[in-house]
């Protein structure tokens, strides 16, 4: 199962969704991006793409059997944890 976003005395269940069709995306911070990216890593989920708009990047992913995730990581310095480092087949949509 893919992982689950934690709850804090703020964020009482998973970040809210941006508008974003057919599926909502999921603000992120870049812990939960880094548990999503360890959970394809070790075959959890599947990585569909990844890429950015400038000011946050996008990771499209869906274990089996669930339905497509979107999650977005503001980038304000313009980096982001890498995904490649875990995830080989993700350099490919890194360039």
């Amino acid at each position: 199962m893919l992982f689950k976003l934690k709850k804090s005395p703020e964020n009482q269940g998973p970040s809210p969704s941006v508008p974003c069709r057919p599926w909502a995306r999921e603000l992120v911070d870049a812990t939960e991006w880094s548990d999503a990216v360890r959970e394809m890593a070790s075959g959890g989920a599947d990585l569909f793409s990844l890429w950015s708009d400038g000011a946050q990047v996008h990771l499209a992913l869906a274990a089996p059997g669930d339905e497509l995730r979107i999650l977005s990581l503001p980038c304000a310095d313009g980096r982001f944890p890498s995904v490649a480092k875990l995830h080989p087949p993700a350099l490919r949509l890194a360039r």
